[in-house]
């Protein structure tokens, strides 16, 4: 659980891609930290081979389902699925 804020992304010495998905992993609200989704399409992994990945089913997480219920949250949409949607 992350309860306080996290160091400046700004002042690690890597790729502005990383610093973004740290940014957004180190979220304090889970329900607005990054989507597995969104970590795969991140431009970070451009050069790797990520594909396999793509299609995997990441396991369920009840502990997160039982926070965003208790608190009355809904899960973080990835901006890229929403685009999809609207096309």
């Amino acid at each position: 659980m992350i309860t306080e804020d996290p160091i400046p992304v700004q002042i690690l010495k890597c790729s502005n891609e990383l610093k973004d998905i740290i940014t957004l992993m180190l979220e304090k609200e889970p329900a607005d930290r990054i989507t597995w989704e969104e970590l795969l399409d991140n431009p970070y992994w451009e050069d790797e081979d990520v594909d396999e990945l793509q299609f995997r089913n990441f396991p369920n997480e009840p502990q997160f389902e039982a926070y965003l219920l208790k608190y009355g949250r809904k899960r973080r949409v990835a901006p890229s699925l929403i685009q999809k949607e609207i096309l």
